[in-house]
């Protein structure tokens, strides 16, 4: 009975890994269906600038966040606090999708840092100065987003997202930064 104890273990392992690579399969997505996108966007502290949008899917994951050329689909909108911003976008086939944007309240088309990102500068960490968002997070935090974490799924007629803009400096001021800066925690 015991030589039989090693197979046996081998028999559990294996139907283990059967299992869970079972869970893990994603579930098919049927290409040939449109759904309908839409986008709210109501938290934006000034109506200064504009508004930069841009929808990746998974062709353009590699370029995902910085390039723009590799996005699907891009909106320049003026910035509005006086109703939300909504956005449709039609006819989308089904399928993995990542959402970023950009308040660009000052219209240089780029996101602005503190410390301003420069060479000799290297050893502190850049904290946006602008607000910006991306799907599929709730409040964004420090840190460049990968498409895996932004991205969700369309499968349905219709999705919409409410988009939380992240005003990281403005949330924790000056001394909460510095704070973190010299405890490492950034």
């Amino acid at each position: 009975m015991k030589k039989n104890r090693p197979i046996q273990k081998a028999i559990v392992l294996i139907a283990l890994l059967l299992l869970v690579n079972c869970n893990s399969v994603e579930p098919k997505i049927d290409r040939d269906k449109k759904g309908e996108l839409i986008l709210k966007i109501d938290d934006l502290s000034s109506g200064n600038g504009s508004l930069r949008i841009l929808v990746f899917d998974e062709s353009g994951k590699m370029g995902f966040p910085d390039d723009a050329r590799s996005a699907m689909a891009a909106f320049i909108l003026p910035a509005n606090l006086s109703s939300e911003i909504l956005i449709k976008i039609p006819d989308l086939p089904y399928g993995k999708y990542a959402i970023l944007y950009l308040h660009d309240e000052n219209g240089n088309q780029t996101m602005d840092f503190v410390p301003p990102k420069k060479e000799y500068l290297f050893f502190l960490p850049n904290i946006p100065w602008e607000g910006y968002g991306y799907s599929n997070v709730n409040r964004p935090s420090i840190g460049t987003p990968i498409f895996d974490s932004a991205s969700f799924v369309l499968d349905s007629e219709s999705k919409t997202f409410e988009m939380y803009t992240s005003y990281f400096w403005r949330r924790y001021g000056l001394w909460a930064i510095l704070l973190s800066v010299f405890r490492g925690s950034l």
